[in-house]
């Protein structure tokens, strides 16, 4: 029994030597993480698994806070998509070219990666959003070269050298009529749209006199909702037959003189073709009436280069003249196309009894009493 024993007092003395071994070795791993220097601020794990550092990575866009205000510029497309529902997007596309412009120019890099490589990421959301709002840009585009160009090249046109056309160019208004078909759009419907218009015209123009007012500067979102843009073409001759001159651009107004599209026609001049299609839109609920001009222009001799001080040569005189059409109603091809609607005998209501019938319409929804929701409106 007294061998028994002295076995067990020496097993608890080798276990007791192993728990002490054991507590030395934690004390020691707890003195190491003591010892280690801490970072001021570093308070969260770093994330070790690739998805949590790309979220951390995604997070950290270097074009979130751009300044609201713009660079000046004279690039066209940039001055156009700085405006509209894609105007966030675009601001980080346009930053990211100037960047990588700037770095691959600074480095001389020849075979460095192409800024479609490099700005893919804000590319790709920015050109599905044009693509959603393409009524908007079409309007937006438009709008820009009028102000910028079409409307000062018009002015430069003597007005002896302004004259209708002998016979119209011919307009396909297969577009327009398709959509009125498949919409099943009836001609008091387009006039109520024409009068829905409006009152939001109004109304828009009341809030921007408002906000001015208040001294708040109004929203860039002009628009409520998307325009609907419906294609069309007119047929124009490159050349005019009684002066020679090549043209020089052609495009559509509509009742207001606004531009609802424009072509120059460089390639199709250059391949020696005789005639070509000017594309333009209408715009449900706005266009009423349309107008094709185009304007013939002589072409400009080269210009000398001036070395040093040397004055700019000035300005040729080239001969110019512009044709026009007659105004054009849209509903006029509804007419022909036999979509304005028939009497009880069996008879094409003529244009002028359905723009009489709308109009009696109108003034009662604009005269007290008022109507009190839209579907009273509807009716």
């Amino acid at each position: 029994d007294d061998d028994d024993d002295d076995d067990d007092d020496e097993e608890e003395e080798e276990e007791g030597s192993e728990n002490d071994d054991d507590e030395k070795v934690e004390a020691e791993d707890d003195s190491e993480e003591e010892s280690q220097p801490s970072v001021e601020g570093d308070d969260e794990v770093p994330p070790s698994s690739p998805e949590e550092t790309t979220v951390e990575t995604a997070v950290q866009d270097p074009y979130d806070d751009l300044p609201e205000d713009d660079e000046p510029t004279h690039c066209s497309i940039c001055r156009i998509n700085r405006e509209g529902p894609c105007r966030p997007l675009w601001r980080k596309f346009e930053k990211c070219m100037k960047d990588h412009s700037d770095e691959k120019k600074e480095a001389g890099e020849e075979n460095a990666p192409s800024l479609g490589e490099k700005c893919d990421t804000y590319m790709m959301p920015w050109v599905d959003c044009f693509q959603q709002h393409r009524g908007i840009y079409t309007i937006l585009t438009n709008k820009f070269y009028q102000n910028e160009y079409l409307d000062e090249a018009e002015a430069a046109v003597q007005e002896k050298d302004r004259m209708c056309w002998a016979q119209d160019p011919d307009v396909d208004w297969t577009g327009w009529l398709d959509y009125l078909k498949e919409n099943e759009i009836t001609v008091g419907q387009l006039f109520l749209e024409y009068f829905k218009a409006e009152q939001r015209q109004i109304f828009l123009d009341n809030y921007r006199v408002d906000m001015e007012k208040r001294g708040v500067k109004p929203k860039r979102a002009w628009y409520e909702e998307d325009p609907q843009v419906i294609d069309c073409q007119a047929r124009v001759v490159l050349k005019d037959a009684q002066s020679d001159l090549p043209i020089e651009v052609a495009y559509a107004r509509d009742q207001d003189g606004k531009i609802l599209g424009f072509e120059n026609f460089n390639t199709d001049k250059k391949e020696g073709k005789k005639e070509s299609a000017l594309n333009f839109s209408i715009h449900l609920a706005d266009t009423k009436s349309i107008k094709i001009c185009a304007i013939y222009q002589e072409e400009a001799p080269p210009q000398e280069e001036t070395k040093g001080d040397a004055e700019k040569a000035p300005e040729p005189i080239l001969a110019k003249r512009l044709y026009y059409s007659k105004p054009i109603t849209v509903i006029q091809p509804m007419a022909e196309a036999e979509l304005l609607g028939k009497s009880s005998d069996g008879k094409v209501i003529p244009e002028e009894a359905w723009e009489r019938e709308v109009m009696d319409i109108r003034t009662k929804i604009t005269q007290p009493p008022y109507p009190s929701d839209e579907t009273e409106i509807e009716k």
